[in-house]
């Protein structure tokens, strides 16, 4: 038999590979038949590819809606982060005048008031810095004038222009007004006297909000929802792996959409299995990233940008933490304080839960008691143990006083919620209390 020519063997290969090539165009129909139920032209798989091409381009720039964080943000509209007291009031959403802050707005520098930075000390005039957490802040609005009749009345005072320096905002609790002092003595403010009311968000907010939910301590309350919007470092690069699939799909679908090839089953059969494989690996991405959340690791705990230095501990232990740090960040102002020539006095807040502080009505205790309050508990736990640290503050020479008995005797009225908040009777009172102090030797 002769040989074959070389000519007729390459025709011979070509028609076998054309076969196999139509058997397996053939198959792939069929495959993709048995897949889909139903006949589909090529041209549906290539409108396929341009719906998803589009739909990842679209997502990789303008992202996905968060709703919960979307949500959380219109509840802390009022504030904007701080690098150095952890929040402040926003000045481009709330710089206008507010009739709930007293007809004032929020100042270039993240409080409520008027402020222009840097400035001197005056001989003629004594500012009285107001630091704490909303019954300081409410204090500064409602009691403060009453505080700068009683101060003028002193001939110390007398002839003198008393301004009040606002520092205080709600939520504070240290070390937020040791930051806030140091940052405003830091931007050239004159203080002469630093007045602290302070306690109660320390072992309240501390304990309920922060402690109890996994974070630390130390930090400012509701800190995960203020850092939710900034990933930490693991969920980057678990959104980094989602964005780099979603990319690799969309760069199938940009290459098997070109060139003939397009039309053919086998080619778009192809595409369909790497399509599938790429899809499963952004799936599971995007799990990842859902099971994490922004809230909890694998491992429970939350990620280091939203939990901190936190350490797990029972109350009572959770508590003597807490305390430590208020007394610690109180000598500390009381340091800095005296090192800078500025008077400093320190309150620990009154609060209705602390044990016969108060006499209450009925009518006072349908507005300003429950049972279940979970701050009731911080308090009942939690002041004894500021009580004995304000002890020890008192032997470092902090002059420090306690204001828990304030309203014992009052039969009227005095807090305006179920939480901590006074109203103008208790404001005037904290007034005169807090003059006593200021006046006394």
């Amino acid at each position: 038999m002769p040989a074959m020519s070389r000519g007729r063997r390459v025709l011979m290969f070509a028609m076998l590979f054309g076969l196999l090539a139509i058997i397996v165009e053939i198959g792939s129909f069929f495959v993709l038949w048995w897949v889909y139920g139903e006949i589909r032209s090529p041209r549906s798989f290539y409108e396929e590819r341009e719906a998803i091409r589009i739909a990842l381009v679209k997502r990789l720039t303008t992202g996905t809606d968060d709703k919960t964080a979307e949500t959380m943000r219109e509840h802390l509209a009022v504030e904007a982060l701080h690098p150095y007291l952890g929040f402040v009031v926003d000045h481009d959403t709330h710089g206008a005048p507010d009739e709930n802050w007293g007809g004032q707005g929020a100042h270039a520098w993240g409080l409520v008031g008027e402020l222009d930075l840097p400035r001197e000390r005056d001989p003629d005039r004594v500012v009285v810095a107001i630091l704490g957490g909303s019954v300081a802040f409410l204090f500064s609005l409602d009691g403060a004038p009453r505080l700068v009749e009683l101060l003028q009345q002193d001939p110390r005072y007398a002839g003198k222009e008393i301004e009040i320096l606002r520092l205080a905002w709600g939520g504070y609790k240290q070390p937020q007004q040791l930051m806030a002092l140091n940052y405003f003595l830091t931007a050239g403010a004159p203080i002469d006297v630093a007045v602290a009311i302070d306690g109660f968000n320390e072992v309240a907010l501390s304990l309920v909000e922060n402690v109890e939910h996994g974070v630390a301590a130390i930090y400012p309350r509701s800190w995960p929802w203020r850092v939710r919007d900034l990933p930490d470092p693991q969920l980057r690069r678990m959104i980094g792996a989602a964005v780099y699939h979603e990319q690799a799909r969309r760069a199938l679908s940009s290459i098997f959409s070109k060139g003939p090839q397009s039309r053919l089953y086998t080619w778009n059969l192809l595409w369909k299995v790497l399509d599938r494989r790429v899809r499963i690996l952004i799936e599971r991405a995007e799990i990842r990233i859902r099971r994490h959340g922004g809230r909890a690791s694998e491992d429970g705990q939350r990620p280091y940008v939203e939990r901190g230095p936190f350490q797990p501990a029972d109350t009572d232990t959770a508590l003597d933490r807490i305390v430590g740090q208020w007394r610690r960040a109180s000598l500390a102002m009381h340091d800095l304080c005296e090192g800078a020539g500025i008077r400093y006095v320190q309150f620990l807040q009154p609060n209705q839960y602390v044990e016969g502080s108060k006499p209450m009505s009925a009518e006072e205790r349908a507005i300003a008691w429950r049972d279940d309050h979970p701050y009731r508990k911080a308090v009942v736990l939690g002041y004894p143990k500021l009580l004995a640290a304000g002890a020890e503050l008192l032997t470092a020479g902090v002059d420090f006083h306690d204001l828990t008995p304030l309203f014992a005797d009052v039969e009227e009225p005095i807090y305006a919620d179920d939480c901590c908040h006074v109203n103008e009777r208790g404001n005037a009172m904290l007034a005169d209390a807090i003059a006593q102090a200021l006046l006394a030797d």
